[in-house]
C-alpha cells in the first residue's frame, strides 16, 4: 500500500496510468484488484478460469461480466462517476448509460481500457487483465459503501 505523500494532480495520475499502466505507490493510499475470484489465481487456475473451449466456458465468462456490470451500474446509481476521455484528454461526467455499459464491457474484455473516477470516495477504477478492475484509493479513502457494493455483487477485493 502506498502512503499518498506525493502531491500530484488527478490529471497527472491519469497520465501516469496511460503512459505506464500503473501509479507510483506514493501517490495513492490503497490499491486493490476487484475480482470475481476470492484469491489470486495460480497459473493453472488462471488457465482454467479464462479458457474459452466451449459454450459453457463462454456462458461462465458472461456471468462473471454480469457481476462486474451490475457493480458498475450500482456505482453509477450511487455516485457521480466520471470517465477519462482519451480523445479530449479530460474527465467527463458519465451521462450516457448505454455508452457507459459498452465502455465497461470493452474494458472487461480487454478491447479498450477505461479509467473512471469517483470523486465522493476519491477513487480511480481502471480496467485491467483477466476480468479484473484495479481500484486506486487516492487520499482519505473510506471504501465502506464501495465494499458493500462489491460484496453485494459477489466480487472480492484482493491486495
Amino acid at each position: 500500500m502506498g502512503k499518498a505523500t506525493e502531491k500530484v494532480t488527478l490529471h497527472q495520475l491519469i497520465n501516469q496510468l496511460i503512459n505506464t499502466n500503473s501509479i507510483n505507490a506514493d501517490c495513492y493510499q490503497v490499491r486493490y484488484a476487484i475480482s470475481y475470484h476470492d484469491h489470486w489465481l495460480n497459473e493453472l487456475e488462471a488457465e482454467q478460469a479464462f479458457a474459452l473451449n466451449s459454450f459453457k466456458d463462454y456462458v461462465r465468462m458472461q456471468q462473471i461480466e454480469a457481476h462486474f456490470l451490475k457493480m458498475f451500474i450500482d456505482l453509477y446509481h450511487r455516485f457521480t462517476m466520471m470517465y477519462y476521455d482519451t480523445k479530449l484528454k479530460k474527465l467527463e461526467v458519465v451521462a450516457d448509460s448505454n455508452q457507459f455499459i459498452l465502455s465497461v464491457l470493452d474494458g472487461l474484455r480487454e478491447v479498450s481500457a477505461f479509467i473512471y473516477y469517483i470523486e465522493h470516495i476519491d477513487t480511480l477504477l481502471v480496467s485491467s487483465y483477466d476480468q479484473t478492475v484495479t481500484l486506486y484509493g487516492l487520499a482519505n479513502v473510506n471504501l465502506t459503501e464501495f465494499e458493500e457494493i462489491i460484496k453485494n455483487n459477489q466480487l472480492h477485493l484482493l491486495e
